[in-house]
């Protein structure tokens, strides 16, 4: 099964980009005007439409379905691999990086209780959320895949079932502490199983091809936000999850789909794809860091001003991580040892 794909690299690599441009809006306190209306349904939610698409490809498919219950959990059985990556790819990398970003950050923004703050951000999962709720929505996807069932549609509506539940309890969540994002992990799987879903019709779904459709779902995407405007939209990061939102934001995650496969292998997108994960847990360190430079010099940004900053992030996250995948690559997976 091939595992580098071209448009999931590219997928991700956009997202990553949007990432970047969010984030370096919030930290330097300048926003793009309307810009984001059509960034915050896709940056975050096309990484768990991607997520779902790899992960249901490949337990899904033959011979890993075919194995039973007990091989599947053994030693060298695909489900014990699974677990082993959720651990070394997943929690591990975002446990070793909360660790050294931890204390930057709290000097930086002058908070005082470190160790509830510690505990919360390395241990509890609070640095990095999103590597939270992939990693709590995939140890639940594990736990349905020991039932060994074969269809997709089993899995797409029991995770789309705790999607609706999970939004039914939000209210609720708000006296406990959100220990690895497990809040909003709930709704960050309708997403995941948007991606199974594609996944298994993929051969028949041919919008892609046609220039045309390309066309036609871009204003429709562009229309629909237009019409419901920011407050309508699906925001996983916020915690905020409506029907007319998934629609907009599952649209936008096709509309990426249909893009990306179009693209010719860009280098740079691919590099950036392929190292999404540590380029993800940078993104915060890493805009506050420069952040506080441009600001030395530039203490009334303008958009250019903003644009150049995003730049200088973008460039000073590529070179370190390509740093750590040349060099140091067990911050990423400690296996690599």
């Amino acid at each position: 099964m091939k595992k580098d794909i071209n448009w999931i690299n590219a997928i991700k690599a956009i997202c990553m980009l949007m990432v970047y441009v969010v984030h370096c809006e919030s930290y330097y306190g300048l926003w793009l005007g309307h810009v984001n209306v059509f960034l915050h349904p896709v940056y975050v939610n096309a990484f768990f439409f991607v997520s779902g698409y790899l992960l249901f490809r490949k337990q899904l498919s033959q011979p890993i379905i075919d194995e039973p219950r007990d091989k599947y959990i053994s030693n060298g059985g695909e489900g014990r691999k699974m677990l082993a990556n959720i651990i070394f790819r997943l929690w591990l990398p975002a446990f070793i990086f909360s660790i050294i970003c931890f204390l930057p950050n709290m000097l930086l923004k002058g908070e005082t209780s470190l160790i509830g703050s510690f505990l919360y951000k390395t241990v509890g999962g609070g640095t990095y959320w999103f590597v939270g709720a992939l990693l709590v929505c995939q140890l639940f996807i594990l736990s349905l895949l020991l039932t060994r069932q074969r269809s997709v549609w089993f899995y797409a509506v029991v995770l789309g079932l705790v999607a609706v539940a999970g939004t039914a309890a939000l209210p609720y969540y708000d006296f406990i502490p959100n220990y690895y994002a497990f809040q909003l992990a709930p709704l960050c799987m309708s997403f995941l199983a948007l991606g199974a879903l594609y996944w298994h019709y993929e051969q028949r779904l041919t919008f892609h091809r046609s220039a045309l459709m390309l066309l036609g779902m871009t204003v429709v995407y562009v229309a629909y936000f237009i019409i419901l405007r920011h407050d309508a939209l699906t925001v996983i990061s916020m915690g905020l999850f409506n029907l007319p939102g998934f629609v907009g934001s599952a649209l936008g995650c096709l509309l990426m789909v249909a893009v990306c496969k179009r693209l010719p292998r860009i280098g740079f997108l691919t590099f950036i794809g392929q190292n999404s994960i540590v380029f993800y847990l940078l993104s915060g360190a890493v805009p506050v860091v420069v952040n506080m430079a441009f600001k030395r010099i530039i203490p009334m940004p303008g958009i250019v001003d903003l644009l150049v900053y995003i730049a200088v992030c973008i460039a000073l996250a590529a070179a370190i991580t390509f740093v750590i995948v040349r060099y140091l690559p067990f911050l990423t997976d400690i296996r690599k040892r």
